[in-house]
């Protein structure tokens, strides 16, 4: 059996969370890392060969102590250790995406953060301009494991441009699958033959609102687009088709104004 021990970072008291000017509810992290780890347990759920050992409450109720779980998976002899996050730091900017953890470079700690990494990012996952997406960290979970670990932060709480992409359940479960598919790729695992899906976007066009729009319109920003005076209101109008029209032009894609699948991956960078 290949052992994976895992967890959701924080609990669901002490998290920060999303700011309400970018979620009215304020979901904090716990609630979004939580999702993660419970759609990664049903991912490996098509591996036959692996076993998990969840090292963070379920509930998230006891107090997050790193020692403890780390103590829980070296005892267990995990064969993996994986930390599920989301970040913060923009403060209400844009930009962000994922971001990969290891302690240091060259070992399989290394290799498994590189393949996750480039699994999300091919399965929808946000690309950043924050950090490289692959970096070393002295985190407690990573220098003490006895086990290969990896952190994932798989976008940024406080960004206009992450938030309504990570709010998203569809989005929560292709991080998920992803990172499975990646770990069982480096471990050599064979799966029940189940395909992992891209992430799905709804194909947005004129007339659409909410969240998503909001998400189509902050991607359009960032690659210096004007959407003056509306900015991103969440309504997809007629100068919101104009410019997503201009983008689709630039990138050689059909000129249609609707986010299709390829519209949404060469937003997203995939």
């Amino acid at each position: 059996m290949f052992k994976i021990a895992y967890g959701a970072g924080h609990n669901n008291a002490t998290s920060n969370g999303i700011p309400k000017s970018l979620d009215p509810n304020g979901t904090n992290e716990w609630i979004l890392n939580d999702r993660v780890a419970r759609y990664f347990a049903q991912a490996a759920k098509a591996y036959p060969e692996v076993e998990l050992l969840r090292v963070d409450d379920p509930a998230g109720l006891e107090p997050t102590v790193l020692k403890t779980r780390v103590d829980k998976a070296n005892a267990w002899g995990a064969d993996f250790f994986l930390s599920i996050h989301h970040n913060a730091g923009i403060n209400g900017g844009t930009g962000g995406g994922l971001v990969a953890f290891s302690y240091a470079e060259g070992g399989k700690a290394a290799q498994y953060r590189d393949a996750i990494y480039d699994a999300c990012m091919a399965y929808g996952g946000i690309r950043g301009d924050r950090w490289k997406g692959t970096l070393t960290e002295n985190f407690y979970v990573l220098r003490t494991t006895n086990m290969p670990a990896v952190l994932m932060e798989y976008g940024f709480m406080d960004s206009q441009t992450d938030v309504p992409i990570i709010l998203q359940d569809a989005y929560a479960m292709a991080m998920a699958r992803a990172t499975m598919e990646a770990i069982a790729r480096v471990a050599g695992l064979e799966s029940g033959g189940e395909e992992l899906p891209l992430l799905t976007l709804p194909a947005l066009k004129l007339g659409a609102t909410g969240d998503t729009v909001k998400a189509l319109q902050y991607l359009l920003l960032g690659y210096g687009y004007s959407l003056e005076p509306y900015g991103a209101d969440g309504d997809f109008g007629q100068l919101t088709q104009t410019v997503l029209k201009a983008f689709q032009k630039v990138k050689n894609l059909p000129v249609d104004g609707v986010t299709t699948s390829d519209t949404w991956k060469a937003l997203l960078g995939v």
